[in-house]
């Protein structure tokens, strides 16, 4: 599983979509394994460090990717903050440290023991940017398949000795742009920048550092291409769709509004020897678990029994005693489809 986070460069970190991408790459993954490798091993963190958004990154690459990122995301809440609250962030970061040094609390029991007269949604945001500085670090806490809990440890508490200031900003830039080439080359500048958040200044400084250009606009290093999967059930928000900004590679132009929304969210989407065919969904019953897929051309019926292996693999990880495929609808234009129908494509 270590290794699978090394591979990506992290993963989404909000379940379940973390469970199902480690699935989709590691069929042997359960819950177990999980807990060992993120909270007895704490072989990777989760944090808001990739365009701001939150990843499961490996702890042994946090110097490169929050060194790489800081400069971004220290403006995460922070302008925004120090206009609004009444007593200044520094004191606020300050007391939340103070209230964690009896151990571990979710947000909600953080604000609480705040016991200020300032509005909860804005130490809520404090919270957020102490994480988002590296003064604190959120922990998921163990729970099914679907659970999404963390609590909030100081820093040095849970990685005491991991320093994520040891690497100078244009140092970790670069060293991040070796590592993406490396796992996801050839790219473009734009790929890079979409995938890291970095400025496109920052993102052609670092890949000129480290690799010659391949052709086009491409950039490249001699890492070799892996041979895709036959067929997996990906989640909304899966790291693959958010690797690249050109996604010509996986998706066909003509399928773009079925896979991505307005917005650019992903939803989940059946792959195909790399490349979406169709949508997917689950739903909410886990022990009579019923997974919905549509093709968006059609599905052989080899393809249909391969849908049905990969439900039942996600079945093992919610416990369920009996899983259902169903065949849905055609897949609708997300573009122009309400707010979030991507988290459920099929409804």
């Amino acid at each position: 599983m270590a290794e699978v986070f090394d591979d990506s460069l992290g993963i989404y970190g909000t379940q379940p979509t973390g469970h199902l991408e480690l699935l989709a790459r590691l069929p042997a993954h359960d819950l177990a394994g999980f807990e060992r490798v993120v909270r007895q091993h704490r072989a990777a963190v989760r944090l808001r460090t990739l365009r701001g958004s939150a990843f499961l990154i490996p702890t042994h690459l946090l110097p490169i990717t929050q060194g790489a990122t800081r400069s971004r995301n220290a403006r995460a809440f922070g302008a925004m903050l120090r206009k609004r609250l009444q007593t200044p962030y520094e004191t606020w970061a300050e007391r939340i440290l103070d209230v964690l040094a009896g151990g571990p609390l979710p947000r909600a029991a953080i604000k609480a023991a705040l016991g200020a007269a300032e509005d909860p949604e804005l130490l809520g945001y404090c919270v957020a940017q102490a994480a988002t500085e590296n003064r604190i670090v959120a922990v998921p806490e163990p729970g099914g398949w679907r659970a999404d809990r963390i609590v909030f440890h100081r820093w040095d508490d849970w990685l005491p000795g991991v320093d994520v200031w040891s690497m100078p900003g244009d140092e970790a830039r670069v060293e991040l742009a070796r590592l993406y080439l490396d796992r996801h080359g050839p790219a473009t500048v734009d790929d890079f920048s979409f995938w890291s958040g970095l400025t496109k200044a920052q993102s052609q400084g670092a890949l000129e550092a480290v690799a010659e250009p391949a052709g086009g606009d491409y950039w490249a290093t001699t890492a070799p291409a892996g041979e895709p999967p036959p067929l997996r059930l990906l989640p909304i928000w899966d790291t693959l769709f958010v690797t690249y900004r050109n996604r010509s590679r996986f998706v066909a132009p003509e399928h773009y509004p079925l896979v991505y929304d307005a917005s650019g969210n992903a939803t989940s989407v059946v792959l195909i020897e790399g490349w979406a065919a169709g949508v997917w969904q689950f739903g909410k019953d886990d022990r009579h678990l019923e997974v919905t897929a549509a093709p968006f051309d059609d599905f052989t019926a080899a393809q249909w029994e391969a849908i049905e292996e990969e439900a039942w693999r996600i079945g093992g990880l919610a416990g369920s005693a009996t899983v259902t495929v169903e065949r849905g609808e055609g897949p609708v234009d997300l573009t122009r489809a309400p707010r979030n129908r991507f988290m459920r494509p099929l409804s």
